[in-house]
């Protein structure tokens, strides 16, 4: 039987087939789940309901020229568009990845001079002369059976890459609107710092007026009003730290937001206030932050492609099996190369049986221990994020707990200057418990101010460390073969 070789192949070929189940995926380690705990360390008071945090979290602040500011930073920051084309790359290799599994055809021609010995075995007929034109046309097929999961680890590998990369590219727009937020709210700190100071600026020189016209009526010495003088002077030279603090949020949104810093600082006049205190985030227990930040779904994402690589190193040491094949026209006359007579065919089967080759086995020692990289990135990624949640929730809790405080301070401090100045102008103090009173005052307002901008910020970062700030989408699984 003249076939029997190819019957013989293709029998081999399917019993491979049915002893290929069981041959990779045995050897791939599985990653082992975050170590996140139970429940969050950190006092019960700062703690709401559970519940699902907003996309859009910043809105919870109602400052519409804040929510103009992060839209135009998620439309035209550079950065960001840079993870964007990151992200096509990272999907177009694994579009490339996944084409290794499907067959290949190519259409070739060739046309060549050539001359054949006298000796030949297979002579040219008398009719034609040496050397002589050869021609060929037709179709080449190839198509590699990926019976041991080489390839399609492969493919996983780079699908998880790209899964991988949208999530990095997801963490960074979060991170982007986070940074925005802060970055306004120092603008506004620094805003709102500089009116007070202005208003304790006014009422220095008030003071000095008062001190001037009783020195002048020589019911004080010049000590009074050089103290007074003193306490001016020193107030109005802290003006240059919140104007350059302005300044520098202003060209700093600049950056994340794509636009020029004047155009910036046009639509940024009206910004003059803090935005009142916003409402706690919900604390959702521990495990959720593996569904909500994708900075987690990034890292996992990658050890599941360090799982696919590990299973493509050990698939190396089984053999490769592929089908050829070809369709065409060969004859040495360019007149007949589409006639019927001048055609040719051919398939076969191409095994190739590793015997011997010294790098497989460091290979899979390598993509074993970058898979064991991948298992301690994975887990020191979720240690690092309950960290940020516990360690931002405490913070926020404590200087809430300093406004209240400072509010209180602040009251008294006030009075007392109020009461002090009173007793000056009936000359039963001198000025000096007046000036130290204001200046009691004057710093406590500030910490107060401080304070308030730090909570926001604080906010921002607790919002950001709960994985806010992003479509949620489902996670992805391990790809179908």
């Amino acid at each position: 039987m003249k076939g029997w070789p190819l019957v013989v192949a293709f029998a081999l070929l399917g019993a491979m087939s049915w002893l290929s189940g069981c041959a990779v995926m045995t050897e791939q380690k599985q990653p082992a789940s975050a170590p996140l705990p139970a429940a969050w360390n950190i006092p019960a008071e700062v703690t709401t309901a559970a519940g699902t945090i907003a996309p859009d979290w910043w809105r919870a602040l109602g400052d519409e020229t804040l929510d103009a500011l992060i839209d135009q930073a998620q439309h035209n920051n550079h950065d960001l568009a840079a993870a964007t084309a990151r992200l096509r790359e990272a999907r177009a290799m694994a579009n490339a990845a996944g084409a290794s599994l499907l067959p290949r055809l190519d259409l070739s021609t060739t046309a060549s001079r050539q001359r054949l010995s006298k000796e030949d075995v297979y002579p040219l007929p008398p009719s034609h002369t040496n050397p002589f034109g050869l021609y060929r046309a037709g179709f080449d097929a190839s198509w590699e059976l990926d019976l041991f999961g080489a390839n399609t680890h492969e493919r996983d590998s780079a699908v998880f890459q790209a899964q991988s990369t949208l999530y990095r590219r997801e963490d960074f727009a979060l991170s982007l609107s986070a940074e925005v937020a802060a970055s306004y709210i120092r603008l506004r700190g620094a805003r709102v710092q500089g009116a007070a100071l202005g208003h304790q600026i006014e009422l220095a020189r008030e003071t000095l007026k008062l001190v001037e016209v009783r020195n002048h009526a020589g019911l004080v010495n010049d000590l009074d009003r050089l103290q007074a003088t003193e306490m001016l002077s020193s107030l109005e030279s802290g003006r240059a730290d919140y104007d350059s603090a302005e300044q520098i949020e202003i060209r700093r949104l600049a950056t994340l937001t794509g636009l020029s810093s004047r155009d910036l600082d046009n639509r940024l006049i009206a910004a003059s206030v803090l935005s009142p205190e916003p409402p706690g985030p919900p604390m959702a227990v521990p495990a959720a932050l593996l569904e909500r930040r994708p900075d987690l779904r990034a890292v996992e994402q990658s050890l599941m492609a360090s799982v696919a690589q590990a299973g493509s190193a050990a698939a190396a040491r089984y053999p490769h099996l592929g089908l050829i094949g070809g369709l065409g026209s060969l004859t040495i006359n360019s007149s007949d190369l589409f006639s019927a007579p001048t055609k040719i065919w051919n398939a076969g089967l191409r095994v190739t049986l590793p015997l011997w080759d010294p790098a497989i086995g460091p290979r899979i020692d390598a993509a074993n221990a970058r898979l064991d990289q991948a298992v301690a990135a994975y887990a020191a990624a979720a240690s690092r994020a309950v960290e940020e949640v516990e360690t931002s929730a405490i913070r926020l809790h404590q200087t809430h707990r300093q406004i209240h405080d400072l509010e209180t301070a602040c009251a008294a401090a006030t009075d007392s200057a109020d009461l002090a100045a009173y007793r000056y102008r009936l000359g039963l103090i001198d000025l000096l418990p007046v000036l130290d009173a204001q200046r009691r005052m004057y710093a406590l307002q500030s910490r107060q101010l401080a304070a308030t901008e730090t909570a926001l910020t604080q906010w921002i970062a607790l919002n950001k460390a709960l994985g806010g700030g992003w479509r949620l989408e489902p996670r992805m699984g391990k790809p179908a073969a």
